[in-house]
């Protein structure tokens, strides 16, 4: 459990030998860790007047919420409707308690006296309807051939021929032959450039398609040819069972007492200091492990410890804030578990080059605060470079 000096926050630190030496340590490795930074030894050169512990906290509020009400219901007749209870204010009956982990979950308590038995209106007590996908019919558009009962050749893309490649689909074959012809005492051989008639394709420029015999389709084979299959969602008969009585014929309606279990996880970080905002609290939190300094359960939307009593007059009264958001209308706190895990953070105030700065030690890790010699350096640095950039001084520029 958390002790008084857990919970304080902030006090005064003794800049010791051993203090001081986290504190350079610390500056030395974030230095270090920035490329092309030149003040690799900040730590060393630094000095360091004050020192001061602030532990940031992270609050983390988990709340089991329980909701009653009374509702009308309709449902399919399937003998008793539930659990009965009596038609009494909601939260004086003894319901179902409390799960005993963080739970969300609803249940139903039918009051007495208040069912009613009727025949269904949708399906007129038959506990069957029209198929809307087939309309009745227990038949649907074969989806193979969009209803023709056929399907095109691939091979000739329905066209029954393809293109003859011997004549290049031009129905002819050109080729060359000798003739010996005589002129008086002289013999001479000609080459002649004929064509004919492509065997191939008869001269037509296209063959026959094998696979579909010339046809360019095929029957499908999914609808046999009908165009039509039975329809998958009635299997064939046309009706299906009543959505609204679920084909019992028959429905029940009834008054029941609603009681509903819900919970939220609620996280926050508080410190008593500026130097960084909301969200930089929950990356510091998330990057620096702390320890946990306390922890009740069953708050049920009260601050019961004397132990968080300074703390919370502190901050503001930050944790009364915490758990009054928690409090919901028509939603009754069953339990509450709250836990604060404390984060140490040591302030300190260091000069350099005759300017001020401010820093945080956390996890002997360095943070610098809004501004540091490191930035400064840096948009020093930046602020030249375009200086001599604008002036064409390049050399000067990239120096």
């Amino acid at each position: 459990m958390a002790t008084k000096e857990d919970l304080k926050p902030r006090s005064a630190v003794t800049l010791d030998k051993a203090m001081e030496s986290r504190i350079r340590q610390a500056v030395n490795n974030y230095a270090n860790s920035i490329p092309h930074n030149p003040l690799t030894s900040l730590g060393d050169d630094i000095s360091i007047s004050t020192v001061s512990l602030r532990p940031m906290y992270t609050l983390k509020l988990d709340t089991q919420y329980e909701s009653r009400w009374k509702a009308d219901f309709d449902d399919p007749y399937r003998g008793k409707a539930g659990r009965y209870v009596p038609d009494k204010p909601v939260w004086s009956l003894n319901l179902y308690a409390a799960p005993s982990t963080l739970s969300d979950v609803t249940h139903k308590h039918v009051i007495e006296n208040t069912e009613q038995i009727y025949t269904c209106r949708t399906c007129s007590g038959s506990g069957k309807v029209t198929c809307s996908k087939c309309g009745g019919d227990g038949r649907v558009t074969c989806s193979s051939c969009g209803g023709r009962g056929t399907k095109n050749c691939s091979r000739c893309d329905g066209k029954g021929s393809k293109h003859c490649y011997s004549c290049n689909g031009s129905g002819i074959i050109k080729y060359t032959r000798q003739e010996t012809r005589y002129r008086g005492n002289i013999t001479e051989l000609v080459t002649i450039h004929d064509t004919k008639s492509c065997s191939s394709c008869s001269g037509r420029g296209r063959q026959i398609c094998t696979s579909c015999n010339g046809r360019g389709s095929f029957t499908c084979s999914t609808c046999g040819g009908n165009g039509k299959v039975t329809c998958s969602t009635c299997s064939g008969t046309g009706k299906v069972t009543c959505p609204t009585c679920d084909g019992q014929k028959q429905m029940i309606h009834y008054r029941a007492v609603m009681q509903q279990f819900s919970y939220s996880h609620n996280t926050n970080y508080v410190s008593d200091t500026s130097m960084f905002n909301s969200g930089e609290f929950a990356d510091i939190h998330s990057r620096y492990k702390g320890y946990e300094v306390y922890s009740e359960l069953n708050t049920k939307g009260n601050i019961t410890s004397q132990k968080l009593t300074e703390l919370n007059q502190q901050m503001g009264g930050f944790f009364d804030k915490m758990l009054t958001a928690e409090k919901k209308d028509g939603k009754s706190i069953i339990y509450q578990s709250l836990t604060i895990t404390r984060l140490d953070a040591y302030y300190f105030e260091y000069t350099y080059n005759g300017s001020s700065y401010q820093g945080v030690l956390l996890n002997n890790a360095f943070r610098p605060g809004s501004t540091s010699p490191i930035s400064e350096h840096a948009e020093e640095v930046m602020d030249n470079t375009e200086k001599y950039m604008r002036r064409r001084m390049f050399p000067q520029a990239w120096h």
